[in-house]
C-alpha cells in the first residue's frame, strides 16, 4: 500500500489524467513501463471502492500519472477530485511490459483506451533512446476518440525507429497525420509486416473482441505464443481484465478470497477445539489407568490377605490342613490374574 495525493488532474476532450504526487520519497511506487496499479480515494471521511489502472507515467518521473475515460461511476468521482485528496495505490501489477533482452522488433497493436500502457513504454524508450524497431497500430472509432494524438506525432522524432499509424473506422481530418479512414485489420499488419509475421513480439491492448481477434490472427500465422502478449481492458466498474492470456475479473478474486479466508477460519477453530479436546482425552485415559491399577492392587491385597491366613490356619493344624493352604495357593494366582 503506497500513500499518495492529487497533485492536478489534466483535462482532455476524452479522457483525463489523475497526476498524484507521494507523500513521501520513501513510499514511491516501483514499476515496470506497462505495468497497472489499483487506487482508491478517500471522499467524506471514508475509503472508495478499489479500481485498476495501467500506470502512464514513465517510472523516473516524479508524478505517478493514470488516463481514463471519465464514464462510470468511479472515473466521474475521481474527475472531481480536489488537489490534496489522499489516494492510495496497491501494486504494481502484471507482466504486459517489453523485454529488452527478447523483444528485438515490437509491434504494438492499440485499440481505444488500450493505448495507455504503450505510452508508459514509449517515454521510458524516448528517456533511454531505446533504438529497437517500434511500430504502433493504433485504433479507435473517431478522431474525437483518440487520446495522446499530439505526443505519439511528437515520439515519432524523440524515439528512434519508432513510427505511428492511426486508424480511425469514423472519417478522418486534414490536419491529422498518419490517420488511415479505415479499420486496423489483417491487411493493414500484413503490409507493416510485409508477410515476415514472426520477426516481432507482438503487445495487443484493447477490448477483449479486439485482443482476440488479432490474437488468432497471430496464431493462424504459426507465431510463436511467446511473441504474443496481450492485456484487456473493460469498463472500470465491471474491473474485469486479462494478462498474458489469462481471464481475470475482481468479483472472481473477492469470492475466491472470501472462499479462502472461511476455509483458513474454519481450520482455525477446529483446531482450537482439537487442542482443548486433547487434555480432556488425557485426563479420562489417566484416571482409567489409575482406576485399573487400583482394581489390580486390590486383587493382589486379597490374595496376599488369603495367604496369611492360610498361614495362621496351618500353625495350629494337621497335614491336611497344610494340604488345604497348598491347594489354595496353587489357586491364588489365577484369581489374581482374572481380577
Amino acid at each position: 500500500m503506497h500513500d499518495y495525493k492529487v497533485e492536478r488532474i489534466d483535462r482532455y476532450k476524452n479522457h483525463i489524467v489523475l497526476n498524484l504526487e507521494s507523500r513521501n520519497e520513501r513510499d514511491k511506487i516501483r514499476f515496470t513501463p506497462g505495468q497497472y496499479a489499483a487506487i482508491s480515494f478517500k471522499k467524506h471521511g471514508r475509503w472508495s471502492p478499489v479500481r485498476c489502472f495501467t500506470i502512464v507515467s514513465n517510472k523516473n518521473e516524479d508524478l505517478l500519472q493514470f488516463a481514463m475515460r471519465p464514464n462510470g461511476l468511479f472515473t466521474s468521482n475521481v474527475a472531481k477530485l480536489k488537489p490534496g485528496t489522499k489516494v492510495r495505490v496497491q501494486g504494481p501489477y502484471g507482466s504486459f511490459t517489453i523485454d529488452e533482452e527478447y523483444d528485438e522488433r515490437i509491434i504494438m497493436l492499440a485499440g481505444g483506451i488500450g493505448i495507455t500502457p504503450f505510452i508508459s513504454m514509449l517515454r521510458h524508450a524516448k528517456l533511454t533512446r531505446l533504438a529497437k524497431p517500434i511500430t504502433l497500430l493504433y485504433a479507435c472509432k473517431s478522431i474525437d476518440d483518440l487520446p495522446f494524438y499530439d505526443e505519439l506525432i511528437a515520439l515519432t522524432e524523440q524515439v528512434p525507429n519508432f513510427k505511428v499509424y492511426f486508424f480511425i473506422s469514423n472519417g478522418m481530418g486534414d490536419s491529422i497525420r498518419n490517420i488511415h479512414a479505415r479499420s486496423l485489420d489483417a491487411d493493414a499488419l500484413s503490409k507493416v509486416t510485409r508477410d515476415q509475421y514472426d520477426n516481432y513480439t507482438y503487445f495487443i491492448c484493447g477490448p477483449q473482441s479486439f485482443n482476440e481477434s488479432f490474437s488468432e490472427l497471430l496464431r493462424s500465422k504459426n507465431i510463436n505464443k511467446d511473441q504474443i502478449v496481450t492485456e484487456s481492458f473493460a469498463q472500470a466498474d465491471s474491473m474485469s481484465f486479462e494478462v498474458s492470456n489469462l481471464s481475470v475479473s475482481i468479483p472472481r478474486l473477492t469470492y475466491g478470497a472470501v472462499a479462502l479466508s472461511l476455509v483458513i477460519g474454519f481450520g482455525f477453530f477446529m483446531s482450537i477445539d482439537l487442542i482443548r479436546y486433547l487434555p480432556k482425552v488425557k485426563t479420562v485415559s489417566s484416571k482409567l489407568n489409575s482406576s485399573s491399577n487400583g482394581s489390580s492392587n486390590t486383587g493382589q491385597n486379597t490374595a496376599n490377605g488369603s495367604q496369611s491366613t492360610s498361614g495362621s490356619n496351618t500353625s495350629g493344624t494337621t497335614n491336611s490342613s497344610n494340604s488345604t493352604s497348598n491347594q489354595s495357593q496353587t489357586y491364588q494366582a489365577p484369581v489374581s490374574s482374572v481380577s
